[in-house]
């Protein structure tokens, strides 16, 4: 994917440029076009996330999807307790188990109230 990303760049960055040889205002396209490739090549470069730099662009959905997934599960899918065979939970906890986190809530919250799980 990541070959795919950089010779679609190439050829895409060419066509308008070749294109703006016979219209100058084909240039425009790379307002549009311009900070994709460079949220593309920057994910290509960064090293913190495996997906964004194998998937450009693309990669970067899955961060959005998982910021909107307890809208979407609360409307139309399961609980964070439901699901089969682990839970969000337990998968969440794994998850930040392997990443070194916290894997405990605490009692108080930030505001200084009591958060019960609720």
């Amino acid at each position: 994917m990541r070959k795919s990303f950089v010779i679609g760049s190439v050829i895409v960055s060419a066509l308008i440029l070749a294109f703006s040889i016979i219209n100058p205002s084909a240039l425009w396209c790379f307002v549009v076009v311009g900070p994709l490739l460079i949220i593309g090549y920057h994910d290509l470069l960064q090293k913190s996330h495996t997906v964004r730099r194998n998937f450009p662009l693309i990669g970067n959905f899955r961060y959005l999807f998982e910021a909107i997934r307890p809208e979407i599960n609360q409307y139309f899918v399961e609980s964070n307790t439901d699901g089969v065979p682990f839970s969000r939970e337990q998968r969440s906890l794994v998850y930040q188990r392997a990443k070194g986190m916290l894997d405990t809530l605490p009692l108080w919250d930030s505001k200084g109230c009591l958060s019960i799980g609720v």
